[in-house]
């Protein structure tokens, strides 16, 4: 979602991302993107809300941060010195609460059917969600990666049929004076969220949830482990000079 205060540049935030444009002049669109950027307290401190319905929170990992309180229009700041620290990377809370993204998140929450090779083990009608809990393991998220695969590798072939040789394929369109964009889309390795700001025709800041730090990340400032390390606890380790289960167990979220 993007606003912007003229709307002859809907074009290219188009093209920069934005699935939605909205104009400070109209369905009040400047009330729902002030809310979108603004830092709000309501009812866990540090959250910034996108409309009624979600919420996206990044916490910092050690109690004082110089991040406390800042919504996506901040900065990002790091301290190498913090005593209770162990990693740099963010710790993104939905509602408040780790959770797991990429292709097993996906395609449980779509749950199509699966393809030949799954039905042949889980029945000819089976879906997704018909794996049951044996889905959120290693081999259960390589198989939701190879079903996604084939999803995408169909849907290619239609795409390739609309594609029109010789026709351009971007929107040109100047770069707006003033602007702010929040893009939210799905990678690979899971959702991705970019936010800028741009001030006199430059991007004045830039900020990025990435898809890997939805799974990677540590402990939150409430001691809540993100995904991967909540996957971690109890994995068998017969070797400790050669972890090898670990190893599968992080690439099965983020090969």
């Amino acid at each position: 979602m993007t606003r912007v205060n003229d709307k002859s540049n809907s074009d290219y935030l188009r093209y920069a991302g934005a699935n939605r444009v909205k104009s400070p002049k109209s369905m009040l669109g400047s009330f729902i993107l002030r809310k979108a950027v603004a830092p709000l307290s309501d009812r866990r401190a540090n959250s910034t809300a996108f409309m009624d319905d979600l919420e996206i929170t990044e916490f910092p990992i050690y109690p004082g941060s110089t991040l406390l309180n800042k919504s996506l229009n901040g900065k990002t700041l790091t301290d190498p010195e913090k005593s209770t620290a162990y990693s740099f990377i963010k710790s993104p809370r939905y509602d408040g609460k780790p959770h797991e993204a990429g292709p097993l998140a996906r395609v449980w929450i779509t749950n199509p059917a699966l393809s030949k090779a799954g039905q042949a083990v889980f029945g000819t009608n089976a879906k997704v969600r018909d794996i049951g809990d044996a889905a959120f393991s290693i081999l259960g998220r390589h198989v939701a990666r190879a079903e996604e695969t084939l999803v995408v590798a169909n849907a290619v072939e239609q795409w390739l049929q609309e594609a029109k040789p010789g026709k351009e394929t971007l929107v040109p369109a100047e770069i707006p004076k003033s602007a702010e964009g929040l893009g939210l889309s799905e990678a690979p390795r899971g959702a991705l969220l970019h936010y800028v700001d741009i001030k006199n025709s430059v991007i004045s800041n830039y900020q990025i949830t990435s898809a890997t730090i939805w799974n990677a990340n540590p402990r939150d400032d409430k001691g809540i482990r993100g995904p991967m390390e909540e996957a971690l606890v109890g994995v068998p380790v017969p070797d400790p000079k050669n972890p090898v289960n670990v190893g599968r167990l992080i690439r099965s979220f983020d090969p």
